[in-house]
């Protein structure tokens, strides 16, 4: 007895949820930034740099209270930086970062506005600098030891925006890393570089059968 009625209380749970969750899709530009921060002893540098990429994917919103639902995403997002300038160096240096975001939201929904927060795991498949005519491939030691660079990088996302009633929706997020995905560790010039790269997107997306 104690058997049927918690598989019926796990159905009835899982019948809710499902009655409760909506997919759709996203896409839009974005504007992404870039930091470089060099320690070697007592000399330090900031390269910053920015530019204009994109992001698409899917999305669901997952009810779980009436005001309340989780929000995850899968995202292909282009970012990087143009035209950055080491110092003592005469040659610019263009990034071009092709990921796979995935945030996970937790968001308050009310009258067709939602708006939250929650952790974004990125996963890197592409990460070129081009300098000079040449580009090197930033996943790849034997190119490019000075900046070669972390696949997998942990940070944080905000999202807010409008859902009308006919499923389309307009969002504005902005997504920040916050852990290093530089590989770079030269310990015998005592020499570190900090890297992270955060964007601003803003989406036009559809809610399917909504």
């Amino acid at each position: 007895m104690k058997k049927m009625l918690v598989a019926a209380i796990i159905c009835l749970a899982a019948q809710t949820v499902s009655a409760q969750t909506s997919f759709g899709v996203k896409a839009g530009p974005n504007m992404s930034f870039l930091r470089y921060k060099i320690e070697a002893g007592s000399e330090n540098q900031t390269w910053d740099g920015s530019r204009l990429g994109f992001q698409v994917g899917g999305v669901a919103q997952i009810g779980i209270a009436e005001n309340f639902a989780l929000q995850p995403e899968l995202l292909f997002v282009m970012k990087g930086a143009n035209g950055v300038r080491p110092a003592m160096s005469t040659n610019d240096i263009d990034f071009t970062l092709m990921t796979i975001d995935m945030p996970i939201n937790f968001i308050y929904r009310n009258k067709g506005f939602f708006g939250g927060f929650g952790p974004n795991l990125q996963f890197g498949v592409s990460s070129k600098a081009k300098s000079d005519g040449d580009t090197y491939d930033m996943y790849d030691e034997d190119e490019a030891s000075f900046f070669i660079q972390k696949r997998f990088e942990v940070g944080a996302n905000v999202v807010a925006g409008y859902k009308l009633a006919s499923g389309l929706a307009f969002s504005l997020n902005f997504a920040k890393g916050l852990t290093n995905s530089s590989k770079y560790n030269d310990d015998l010039d005592e020499a570190t570089i900090k890297h992270n790269s955060s964007y601003i997107g803003l989406s036009i997306g559809y809610f399917f059968g909504k």
